[in-house]
């Protein structure tokens, strides 16, 4: 008998241990998965962000590609860049998309025209609407846009992260952020074309 029970309390104490190795190992494993999962569900992640920024980048360059093809058909046609502004607009999803062209002026210095402009629906045409962002002088306030641009740099910033006398110069047109291209006719910094992000 006491035999048989020294067996038995072997055999439970074998049995408590087997159980507690299989919990590590079952442990063990579920933590390995846990990780793999992580690492998969991060692959997924990082594929579809790949994915939608080559959607994105297809999307610019189709738009850019109309732009051009518009813009050569139109100018000998004799028509205006706004038609080829358009593919832009799309192709960037943007709410505004402008020219700016560069002159000299004999009272404010350097300054930047707006000469076209296309908006989606409901957002206010600013070369139609308001004469104050038509004529532009670059000094003071956008002397840091002219640095930039005229080296062949992009602007492209959320607008409350631009100094505060740009931000008052945008805050009544519903800019949220906006993107800047600098424009070369020669090798000389001639203007920009602009992308605008707005509330309205």
């Amino acid at each position: 008998l006491e035999q048989r029970d020294a067996r038995l309390e072997k055999m439970l104490a074998e049995l408590e241990q087997a159980k507690l190795e299989l919990e590590v190992r079952v442990a063990e494993r579920t933590s390995e998965l846990r990780a793999s999962n992580q690492d998969l569900q991060s692959e997924v992640a990082e594929r579809i962000n790949i994915q939608a920024a080559l959607d994105v980048q297809l999307r610019l360059q189709r738009g850019v590609a109309e732009f051009s093809k518009t813009l050569l058909q139109d100018s000998q046609r004799g028509g205006g860049v706004e038609p080829a502004l358009h593919h832009l607009l799309a192709a960037a999803d943007a709410s505004r998309v402008y020219v700016f062209i560069n002159h000299i002026d004999p009272e404010l210095g350097r300054v930047m025209e707006r000469t076209h402009e296309v908006c989606r629906a409901g957002v206010s045409r600013q070369l139609d609407e308001n004469s104050q962002h038509q004529r532009i002088a670059y000094d003071p306030v956008f002397t840091s846009w002219w640095e930039a641009l005229s080296t062949g740099d992009i602007i492209q910033t959320p607008v409350a992260d631009l100094p505060v006398p740009q931000q008052a110069h945008l805050a009544d047109q519903g800019v949220l952020s906006l993107l800047a291209l600098p424009i070369f006719v020669e090798q000389r910094f001639a203007g920009f074309i602009g992308f605008d992000h707005c509330t309205r």
